[in-house]
């Protein structure tokens, strides 16, 4: 893989108790709370939160949730639960159901969606990313209390219980070339805007669409024409920098706009707001330093012999690194000849190119090993993910290097 090809790249489980599966709820005051009995005799006060396929999902007073099998209920209940309706929860208007998510590093989108008789409000995981606190509005000012937190164990996707009684439904599926409309709280300014466009490709966590994705739009909702959430609005892969030339003059050469499909089956696990930003810091620091040395290395493999601007690097011993390189250079006469090919530069400073894309590499590699070492936690399976992409960075890094070196052997 070439240094432009490698730069192309750079860019719910229960706990178990009494045999019942019990995860923390957010209570809803508004509905009552009922004494039920069950087939030993025992009472529950409670209330039913969603039935389903002869399981029970019923509130106790406290905000613990049982999954109960019907048929451990008193006959006299059964007929209750059979009765039982769900609450009406409200389809609002798009633009009432979009939300501006604060938090102490910034702003993004997230939206109201039902889900199984359960208003969630969905956003991205790197939303949340390392904030202490989130803070959701609505477009009328109104605060939306934030419940329980789960994530998706393999995309980046999060969602918050909620008590509200409104939420949108999600899609059941889409097609390539289907109108589609994008929602979100564009350039973090706190104003939802909107955008037409179509989907244009299709994958089985993706789609590709063609309205306009920026930042402060991560977190926001992909719509139907109909009114349904298709997905959400997560990322954009540039291309100005492909090094594939077969891409020119085709849409594949400007910015391609993504967003995660909400019509798929997402494994999502449940986890505390207190350990997802001890994961998330940790990470965020090793994968700084990771980066920062793969940019160094990146430039200095673009132009072996122009000075690297310490100034955007935060990593000490990345600044190191560039200034280093940078005596280096300043060292070795008749390097700013705008006349001396590429490949006559690196002669001159070869001795200690090959020695400082080594020790870059050797910062990158170091960062990766304590990553994979401080996320054991199998619930975080996207922050994994993001480990594994690094990974294919480096590997790639490295065959550069060696390319470079055997080139002066």
């Amino acid at each position: 893989m070439s240094a432009r090809g490698i730069f192309d790249r750079f860019i719910r489980r229960p706990l178990i108790l009494g045999g019942l599966f019990m995860v923390v709820c957010l209570r809803g005051e508004e509905e009552t709370y009922s004494e039920w009995t069950g087939i030993d005799g025992r009472t529950l006060e409670a209330r039913i939160n969603f039935v389903e396929k002869g399981l029970v999902r019923m509130e106790r007073v406290d905000g613990v949730v049982f999954d109960i099998p019907i048929e451990r209920f008193a006959e006299k209940d059964r007929s209750k639960i059979l009765a039982w309706k769900p609450p009406q929860i409200e389809v609002p208007e798009a633009d009432d159901a979009v939300l501006v998510l604060e938090t102490e590093n910034g702003r993004g989108s997230g939206f109201l969606v039902q889900s199984m008789g359960e208003v969630w409000v969905y956003t991205n995981q790197h939303v949340i990313g390392d904030a202490s606190s989130v803070r959701a509005m609505d477009t009328h000012g109104n605060e939306i209390e934030l419940g329980r937190l789960e994530i998706a164990k393999d995309r980046d996707i999060a969602r918050f219980r909620t008590s509200t009684n409104r939420g949108l439904e999600l899609s059941s599926g889409t097609k390539t070339g289907e109108k589609i409309v994008v929602f979100g709280n564009s350039q973090g300014t706190g104003v939802i805007t909107r955008s037409k466009g179509e989907v244009l490709g299709i994958s089985w966590k993706t789609v590709e669409v063609s309205a306009e994705i920026v930042s402060g739009n991560s977190g926001g909702p992909v719509m139907t024409e109909e009114g349904e959430v298709l997905g959400i609005s997560t990322y954009v892969q540039f291309g100005e920098y492909s090094a594939d030339r077969t891409v020119e003059d085709t849409r594949y050469e400007k910015p391609r706009r993504f967003a995660l499909r909400l019509d798929r089956p997402i494994d999502f696990v449940e986890v505390t707001r207190w350990d997802y930003e001890q994961v998330y810091n940790t990470l965020h620091e090793h994968f700084s330093v990771f980066d920062e040395s793969f940019a160094f290395a990146m430039t200095i493999l673009s132009d072996p012999t122009g000075r690297v601007m310490t100034g955007n690097f935060d990593s000490s011993e990345v600044v190191k690194i560039a200034e280093d390189h940078n005596d280096d250079v300043a060292r070795i006469p008749g390097l700013a000849s705008s006349g001396i090919s590429y490949r006559s530069k690196v002669r001159k400073i070869s001795s200690r190119f090959i020695d400082t894309l080594e020790d870059a590499y050797r910062v990158g590699e170091n960062s990766l090993k304590e990553a994979r070492f401080s996320l054991r936690d199998e619930r975080f399976g996207w922050f994994q993910s993001q480990i594994k992409e690094r990974e294919e960075m480096q590997a790639g890094l490295k065959q550069e290097v060696e390319r470079v070196e055997n080139s002066f052997n």
